[in-house]
């Protein structure tokens, strides 16, 4: 099941949902989750290799299907067509967009991250 936000959902351009499912970055039932969302297997799923830090990744780009980026706990991009991808149990998670420019940033807040920003 994906949950939307209200605030988001009248948003140009942007596409975002939450679920509750959980899935590690080495999970095969990563790529079924991602086939579920995605039947016709056209999109950009970018996923961070989270390590509870402050460390930003920015997305210029990616494959179609499933890309990984290195140790981050943050990701954001202003290209089309790029979906992020955050994991959080429990952490918070954060979406910010900026309508104006089209940037969006999938968060994942742990302690750890906001003690050393």
């Amino acid at each position: 099941k994906l949950f939307q936000f209200a605030q988001l959902e009248g948003m140009p351009n942007l596409e975002h949902g939450v679920t509750l499912r959980e899935l590690s970055f080495d999970d095969p039932s990563l790529s079924q989750s991602i086939k579920a969302l995605d039947p016709r297997e056209e999109g950009r799923f970018v996923i961070a290799r989270q390590t509870h830090s402050n460390v930003v990744s920015i997305v210029d780009s990616a494959e179609k299907g499933l890309n990984a980026v290195g140790e981050c706990d943050a990701l954001i991009t202003n290209q089309k067509g790029i979906t992020l991808l955050i994991r959080h149990a429990d952490c918070q998670a954060t979406i910010l967009y900026d309508p104006k420019t089209q940037v969006i940033a999938n968060i994942h807040c742990g302690w750890r991250g906001l003690v050393n920003s």
